[in-house]
């Protein structure tokens, strides 16, 4: 079934040379609240946009179990392969310029903006039922769907094709996001903002990101520009609101493979194990795709298990903790380790199987350094819990094609995966 909505904006020209990397959101900087420009060329949207223009989408019933129907489009142009307009959260216009100083909700405590028309994007601008998604929507989307990366149309546009239960399917291209005047990892990640605010940071709300093979949640400073999808909401509403802590509640499971603790069988931010998951500094529980410097961690020696400081505990509860570095060797020097690819899904990394023949999979998810995610595909970096006694640096778990050893030449502020383990 498909529907008609309009919209006042026009087809913007803002189709920018993508570089076709798999380098996942290199700028998301969560703790770099500055609102200049990066590194990327300046971009500048167009001032110039009819506003008389109407377009019409059209939304595809993907069989989720909310009922929940999503735009064939971005907000502002009507191909899917387009990237459409960019906004800063909670605002109905866009701009040629994104900063902290001209964010009308940066620093606002706001609850969820979906369906207010003063803050709500697709609200305001489209005709009918359209809202932005929530967070828990956007879960959802993750959760019920497959996520394939591919191109789309003669340009070869990339991006992802999501399909759903019912075999319908929509494509979200990799638009990026603006930060400054600057247009940012368009041609390499997805990024949507969601309705969802963060109630304990009046400066940050929630939004969602993918590359071709890992789809996550997290935080994002108000004043980035992002494209919006808008979804017109089923008759079984979504209730989960949380972040990570809540979106896999019940899903998590653990593999005993014969050692001193049972490992999680896949990664802290993931819902299945070839999926990437969150990245994480060491000893911070909130994720970040970048960089960062876990305050007040200076003197703990192993933080597995404090929920102040251990991601896993923080977000899947008490029963759940990163491994220690003895757990990270046990698990190195008493199992098998097979390079290989995971199922049908092209993702590469390590089956680890212990000598009860259960197995594991980890996949070369990279780690994050100054803004970029470096040798996914490659190598896989996983944290310990355990400080390696000088202050820039913690041990964690390295495994590429011809290797797999605990390590602790990177620094904490390096961002990695976590996988949880178990009593």
């Amino acid at each position: 079934m498909k529907k008609k909505f309009s919209s006042m904006f026009a087809i913007v020209g803002m189709i920018m040379s993508a570089t076709l990397s798999l380098s996942l959101l290199t700028a998301c900087s969560d703790d770099d609240d500055s609102s200049g420009s990066d590194s990327s060329d300046d971009i500048v949207p167009s001032d110039s946009i009819p506003s008389g223009d109407s377009i019409d989408y059209e939304y595809i019933d993907l069989g989720l179990s909310s009922g929940n129907k999503w735009a064939t489009c971005n907000i502002g142009v009507d191909a899917p392969d387009d990237y459409g307009r960019y906004f800063a959260w909670g605002e109905i216009t866009t701009k040629s310029s994104y900063s902290a100083d001209n964010c009308s909700t940066y620093d606002m405590q706001i609850s969820s903006i979906q369906g207010n028309e003063n803050y709500d994007a697709a609200t305001a601008n489209c005709d009918g039922d359209w809202v932005m998604p929530q967070l828990a929507d956007w879960v959802e989307l993750a959760n019920e769907c497959t996520w394939k990366g591919g191109v789309y149309g003669d340009d070869e546009v990339q991006g992802v094709f999501v399909t759903g239960p019912n075999g319908n399917s929509i494509f979200l291209p990799f638009a990026g996001y603006m930060k400054g005047t600057a247009l940012t990892e368009s041609g390499n990640a997805v990024c949507y903002w969601s309705a969802t605010p963060i109630s304990s940071n009046t400066q940050k709300a929630y939004y969602f990101m993918s590359d071709a093979g890992h789809e996550a949640d997290t935080t994002m400073y108000r004043y980035y520009g992002m494209p919006i999808r808008p979804m017109i909401k089923g008759s079984s509403d979504n209730t989960a609101t949380q972040i990570n802590s809540s979106k896999y509640e019940n899903n998590y499971e653990s593999v005993d493979l014969g050692l001193s603790v049972k490992w999680a069988t896949f990664n802290l931010g993931a819902n299945s194990p070839e999926r990437y998951g969150d990245y994480f500094a060491w000893g911070e529980t909130d994720a970040k795709p970048y960089s960062s410097t876990a305050d007040g961690v200076d003197d703990i020696e192993d933080f597995s298990g404090d929920e102040n400081y251990d991601a896993a505990t923080a977000q899947w509860g008490s029963e759940w903790r990163t491994p220690t570095q003895d757990e990270c060797n046990e698990l190195i020097e008493s199992c098998t380790w097979e390079w290989s690819t995971y199922e049908q899904t092209g993702v590469k990394g390590y089956t680890v199987t212990g000598s009860n023949g259960n197995s594991i999979f980890l996949p070369a998810t990279g780690y994050c350094d100054d803004s970029s995610l470096n040798d996914a595909g490659t190598r896989g970096d996983y944290w310990s819990s355990t400080h390696a006694g000088n202050s820039d640096y913690a041990y964690y778990l390295y495994c590429d094609s011809s290797n797999h050893y605990v390590d602790y030449g990177n620094y904490r502020s390096f961002v990695r995966s976590v996988r949880p383990v178990s009593e």
